[in-house]
């Protein structure tokens, strides 16, 4: 839950933080980073499916999983090669998009893996991404972002203004288990700043 949120305002925002935190020379990383964006947010909630089937006594299952990832990731890479790492990394959201629907059925067959609840819990945060994005893509369009020093004076507040808002808005739409994340996540800050 909290992932999203916070690579979800990393792709919205004009001005990413990766020259503030890497160096002027990442900046022609920002594009192939916002491609794997999505992979991103599906892999830290797939992260742990294969474990989960073999834990369950599936172990045949994951490794279909695994070779049909393997699979499915070398075919779109040699389609992507031409178009350079921007291809690449889109390649490597698509696969994860691509095989996404075998990982739900593998889980509620092989593993009992009620789907709704999962899937709930992604809806909820996907949900709670809308408003957040929205606000960012409308400051942009304001004065503010033209501030500057731009880190400063806009990027850094819009992003926290923003991931403010989404872990609000997914605190009402949330279950009790993500509430009890953001809890959590709130009380080690608070701890972090005193």
């Amino acid at each position: 839950a909290i992932l999203i949120g916070l690579v979800g305002s990393e792709m919205c925002i004009r001005d990413s933080f990766i020259p503030y935190l890497f160096g002027e020379e990442w900046v022609a990383s920002i594009p192939v980073f916002q491609l794997l964006i999505p992979s991103i947010i599906l892999v830290s909630v797939t992260y742990f499916d294969g474990s989960v089937l073999i834990a369950a006594g599936r172990a045949k299952s994951a490794f279909g999983l695994a070779l049909a990832q393997n699979i499915v990731g070398v075919i779109l890479l040699f389609v992507a090669l031409p178009f350079g790492i921007q291809g690449v990394a889109l390649s490597r959201s698509v696969r994860v998009i691509l095989l996404w629907p075998l990982r739900l059925v593998l889980l509620a067959k092989q593993a009992s893996i009620a789907i709704g609840p999962y899937m709930g819990q992604l809806i909820r945060c996907t949900i709670a991404a809308v408003p957040m994005v929205a606000l960012l893509l409308i400051l942009d369009l304001t004065p503010w972002a033209a501030v500057e020093p731009r880190v400063v004076g806009y990027t850094v507040p819009a992003a926290i203004t923003a991931f403010a808002l989404y872990l609000g808005v997914l605190w009402f739409v949330a279950g009790r288990e993500q509430r009890t994340t953001i809890i959590g996540l709130v009380r080690k800050l608070r701890r972090r700043s005193a």
